[in-house]
């Protein structure tokens, strides 16, 4: 659709959808039960009622429809998901103005597409509104076959299985999508969408958060953000998200009705609480907490590093002097995959003076970027900036003649063996560098085999490497996370990671060089000295 949609809001129409739940339909559960259907003030004024009393102007029909064609609601478990969509699928089944309307319940398999079909059949039968054939119901209720059928306008609301696509070939009104998470992929919710002909047909998807192998679920949790934020990206479609930002404090209780909407009306607080006391004890809990709870996106089965209980206690042997450095052997690592954020060199040494290893960074941002730096880093950074931790570029991208240049300059301090870089992760530095020969260049796919991170755990648990206390590397260590691999071994996961952690990745690019080359010979002499005969 090409132009400007003319848009009004129908109170008339609004009103309508809220009034079949309040005045048709009941609670099914707790001591709720059989009680009017009371919108939660954030169900009726927040979804409700936008929802369904935003209309446009279809210029093919000339007439005025529904604006929205789809509707994506993200919040934290408990807070109704289910139950605001049973009365959603029977509201368009029989109460839209729609002849013959096929309303669909969808998940990702039958049994789960089912839960919400069986809220919307109990609340026809405490309401009595429906029951089994030739009971005399307004809604014929068939619980074998998962479907309700509203015979006034030869309607029907029916639970489809995933598999079932290919015999679907019917004409959806509307559709309800229960916890989109669980998709393998997007083509039960391609498939379904291409399939609307109808002047007003509604998607309605509902789900908690996930995690971040829930690919198709997270582009499209991530694309309703924008539209949210910016609507003329999708004008039809309505997006209702409440989470707990990422960098919030997860533990402060006041936090959590932001993505709860419930909590304190049908969502006891106590419930959260008695969770909550776990969660903070047990990894596996708090994921879970933040997940289900908090609503926000979790990164897989990724885990903290191991590495980082050692670091302030064992990892620091106070700064070595930079005189000890000057001609030693280094392995350097460069990350810099976002013009507009932190980039990092990172320089090791093997210990000349005995076990382990010592090591360097250097870090770069573009000064227009700081105050946002400042932001995520609770005003640490400018005391990085000040103390020489962090040089700042002019502008608002990297400037990369920068980093070539401090690369160059350590070329002629250090006895440079060779320099790592993620493949397509240093934004042209590896080019010039390349080209005047300084250093020898070494490119490593990012999805290439093999880590230095459990080598690293164990120096740093035994005090054998120096990181100087870099304040840096040491904020980015309490961000990074990690991925366990078939083989045993552990690897940065770099999107997990909730800040940027590049100066570690830099880091450990450098170590695995270094772990591979070989330690030149030493000699007998340089032990022991001459023997006198």
């Amino acid at each position: 659709m090409t132009g400007v949609l003319e848009v009004r809001c129908n109170l008339e129409r609004a009103y309508h959808a809220a009034s079949f739940f309040e005045e048709l339909l009941v609670h099914t559960k707790g001591k709720y039960a059989r009680q009017r259907f009371k919108l939660s003030p954030f169900q009726r004024q927040q979804i409700i009622l936008p929802l369904f009393g935003h209309q446009m102007l279809d210029p093919d029909y000339d007439e005025w429809v529904r604006l929205y064609t789809m509707a994506w609601l993200e919040m934290g478990r408990g807070n109704g998901k289910s139950e605001l969509l049973a009365g959603i699928a029977l509201y368009l089944t029989g109460a839209d103005d729609e002849e013959g309307a096929e309303v669909y319940g969808v998940a990702k398999d039958r049994d789960q597409a089912a839960l919400v079909f069986n809220v919307a059949r109990r609340m026809l039968e405490l309401a009595e509104l429906g029951g089994p054939p030739r009971s005399g119901a307004p809604f014929t209720i068939y619980p074998t076959n998962k479907r309700i059928v509203y015979a006034k306008t030869g309607s029907f609301y029916a639970v489809i299985a995933a598999d079932a696509l290919g015999n679907l070939g019917q004409d959806p009104h509307g559709i309800v999508f229960d916890e989109v998470i669980a998709q393998p992929n997007g083509e039960l919710w391609d498939a379904l969408r291409t399939g609307f002909k109808r002047r007003q047909p509604l998607m309605v998807a509902a789900t908690t958060s996930g995690d971040d192998t829930a690919d198709f679920a997270l582009q499209e949790h991530e694309f309703s953000l924008r539209v949210q934020k910016d609507p003329s990206l999708a004008p039809r479609r309505f997006v209702f998200i409440r989470n707990l930002p990422k960098d919030a404090d997860w533990t402060d209780e006041s936090r959590w009705p932001e993505a709860n909407p419930a909590l304190g009306d049908f969502l006891r607080p106590q419930l959260l609480r008695d969770e909550f006391q776990t969660a903070q004890s047990n990894p596996r809990e708090e994921r879970a907490f933040r997940m289900f709870r908090l609503n926000q996106w979790q990164a897989g089965s990724t885990t903290g590093w191991a590495g980082a209980e050692w670091w302030k206690d064992q990892g620091n042997a106070g700064m070595v002097p930079e005189e000890k450095l000057e001609g030693k052997p280094a392995w350097g690592g460069v990350m810099a995959a976002s013009a507009s954020d932190l980039a990092a060199v990172a320089w090791v040494f093997r210990n000349p003076e005995g076990e382990g290893v010592w090591a360097r960074w250097a870090f770069f941002m573009p000064e227009d970027r700081m105050q946002e730096l400042e932001r995520r880093t609770s005003g640490a950074a400018t005391a990085w900036h000040n103390a020489g931790w962090l040089q700042l570029t002019e502008g608002n991208e990297l400037d990369i003649p920068t980093v070539v240049g401090h690369v160059r300059e350590a070329a002629e301090r250090y006895a440079v063996r060779e320099v790592a870089y993620f493949s397509g992760n240093a934004l042209g530095i590896a080019q010039p560098l390349m080209a005047d020969r300084v250093v020898e260049l070494v490119s490593i796919g990012a999805s290439a085999p093999g880590s230095s991170l459990v080598d690293w755990e164990g120096m740093l648990s035994r005090g054998e490497f120096n990181h100087g206390g870099n304040p840096v590397t040491a904020w980015q260590v309490g961000h990074l996370q990690v991925r366990s691999t078939d083989g045993g071994t552990s690897r940065v996961d770099i999107k997990a990671s909730p800040e940027n952690v590049y100066g570690v990745v830099a880091a450990e690019l450098a170590l695995r060089r270094l772990l591979v080359a070989k330690a030149p010979p030493r000699s007998a002499y340089a032990d022991r000295g001459l023997m006198q005969v």
